[in-house]
C-alpha cells in the first residue's frame, strides 16, 4: 500500500470526511477498471463501484488490518459485481478498452478498429471461462497482482490461485484455438 493511501486511510478511520473523500477519489479509477473487467458493462460497473464505496464507508472501522485495505477494497468490488450480476442480465459494451495501460489509440483509424476487435474477441473468450478461473486470470493478467495478493483477496490458498490461473489460461488458449483466433492476431505490431 502506498504512503498516500496509508495516511488517508488512517485519517478516514478517525472520522475525517475529507480524507475519506480523497481516498475514494484516489481509488475510484482502479476500482472502476476492475469492475469493468469483471462485468463488462459500464452501468453495472458504476453501480458496483458505488456499492463498494458505500460498503467501505460503512465498514471502514471494522478493517482490522489497515495494510490489507487494497485487498479488502478489491474483494468488495468483486462481491459488488457479483451482486450486480445477479440483479441484471450481463450485456457487453461495443467498445471495451482491455486495460487503461494499453497502448494509446493510434492515429490510424484502421489500427484502432483492429485493436478494438482484438480486445472484444479476447474478452469474449475470457468471459467463457468459469467464474473462479476468470477472476484469477483477470486479477493476475490484467491487474498484475501477485499470487499471494490474489489468494488474500479471494480468501483461497495461494496454490489454488496458481492452479486456477494455469487451468484458466489453458482453457482460454483452447477457446481461442477453437474460434480460430491466431496468436499473431494478439501480438501483431
Amino acid at each position: 500500500m502506498d504512503r498516500q493511501t496509508e495516511i488517508l486511510l488512517h485519517l478516514a478511520r478517525q472520522g475525517d470526511q475529507k480524507s475519506l473523500d480523497s481516498l475514494f477519489r484516489l481509488w475510484y479509477q482502479r476500482a472502476y477498471q476492475m469492475a469493468m473487467r469483471y462485468v463488462a458493462d459500464e452501468h453495472m460497473a458504476r453501480e458496483a463501484v458505488q456499492h463498494t464505496f458505500i460498503a467501505v464507508q460503512q465498514h471502514l472501522d471494522q478493517l482490522q488490518q489497515p495494510e490489507k485495505f487494497v485487498g479488502w477494497l478489491y474483494r468488495t468490488v468483486i462481491n459488488s459485481c457479483r451482486m450486480e450480476g445477479r440483479k441484471k442480465q450481463r450485456s457487453r459494451l461495443t467498445e471495451f478498452r482491455l486495460d487503461a495501460r494499453q497502448e494509446p489509440l493510434a492515429q490510424n483509424p484502421d489500427r484502432n478498429l483492429q485493436l478494438e476487435q482484438r480486445n472484444r474477441l479476447l474478452m469474449d473468450a475470457v468471459y467463457q471461462l468459469p467464474e473462479d478461473q476468470r477472476t484469477v486470470v483477470m486479477l493476475k493478467e490484467l491487474d498484475g497482482l501477485k499470487f499471494r495478493e490474489i489468494a488474500d483477496l479471494l480468501q483461497i490458498p495461494e496454490n489454488t490461485a496458481k492452479s486456477r490461473l494455469y487451468v484458466g489460461l489453458k482453457a482460454l488458449k483452447q477457446i481461442l484455438v477453437e474460434q480460430r483466433l491466431t496468436k499473431e492476431m494478439y501480438y501483431e505490431e
